[in-house]
């Protein structure tokens, strides 16, 4: 993929802004991970009060790994573990 085709967007997961650089087939992807991330994030709230962020980031990121394990369709591992590169990219 070309540098030049890329273009910067920002993403907010549990109120911390990320650079991201994509293409435009990629933003709708990202900007959905960006959702689905921030709703687990808040259900995690919901039911594990008083954790720090990071601790709901993890659960999170638990949550998607389990997901991706138990998955039986190609399809599905497929689009998990790219949720789960994408969320690792993030945090890293």
């Amino acid at each position: 993929m070309s540098e030049e085709k890329l273009k910067r967007i920002i993403l907010t997961i549990a109120g911390r802004t990320y650079p991201v650089k994509v293409n435009d087939a990629e933003e709708p992807i990202m900007r959905s991970i960006e959702k689905d991330i921030n709703d687990k994030i808040n259900d995690l709230q919901l039911s594990y009060e008083g954790k720090d962020i990071r601790d709901y980031m993890s659960l999170a990121i638990i949550s998607y790994a389990y997901e991706l394990q138990k998955a039986q369709k190609p399809d599905e591992v497929r689009v998990l573990g790219s949720k789960l590169d994408e969320i690792e990219a993030l945090l890293d």
